[in-house]
């Protein structure tokens, strides 16, 4: 907690669990994986964990992808899972290499080709991440990201408490959601963190 606060006091973010993060700390170790070229690390109070929006750095990236053809271009690579997992793995490898909790491990990552600049502004002209501008800017993505976490999440607590979740759920996240009455509080929990508007579809 000590050395969170050796960081400006807006760049902490306490998650779900009450324990605080510093955005600028995990920036400084994920921008030295050779996959990044410009990252900003998002996370909201109901996160269990943060995400990161990365600028891949593309001569690392296909250098670490040969099997690619080489004409795809970097934004269609950026749409692949398999590059998303990639870049997710690194990332969290020099996370792990500079010891970082649980909670400052990458949950996921959403991937741009498009470079940050002072005239998209995104970054300002002295390179500093303009970090609101950035998460509108991706909302759609880190929401999707948000959202397919939470879904797993869902069922694997309906696995191992054989909770009834074969039904679609649709509508906002903090309204009644029409469930079995024996759902476990977990799994209402990660319902309530799941963004608003977006249909969930629940299998067992």
């Amino acid at each position: 907690m000590k050395e969170c606060f050796s960081y400006s006091i807006k760049n902490l973010i306490k998650l779900q669990g009450g324990e605080y993060i510093a955005l600028e700390r995990l920036e400084s170790t994920y921008k030295s994986c050779n996959l990044v070229s410009n990252l900003c690390v998002h996370a909201t109070p109901d996160a269990t964990q943060p995400i990161a929006i990365v600028v891949p750095h593309e001569g690392h990236l296909r250098a670490a992808l040969p099997e690619e053809d080489p004409h795809t271009s970097l934004a269609d690579l950026c749409a692949k899972p398999k590059v998303k997992a990639l870049v997710l793995k690194e990332c969290n490898a020099s996370g792990k290499k500079s010891g970082f909790k649980g909670i400052e491990m990458l949950q996921a990552v959403v991937l741009t080709a498009d470079e940050w600049t002072p005239e998209s502004g995104l970054v300002t002209a002295a390179q500093k991440l303009q970090r609101k501008k950035i998460a509108q800017k991706f909302d759609a993505e880190i929401q999707v990201r948000f959202f397919n976490r939470c879904y797993l999440q869902i069922r694997l607590i309906s696995q191992l408490t054989a909770d009834p979740l074969c039904r679609t759920l649709t509508g906002h996240a903090n309204e009644h959601v029409p469930v079995n009455q024996t759902i476990s509080s977990q799994v209402a929990c990660a319902l309530r963190t799941i963004p608003a508007k977006l249909p969930i579809f629940l299998v067992s």
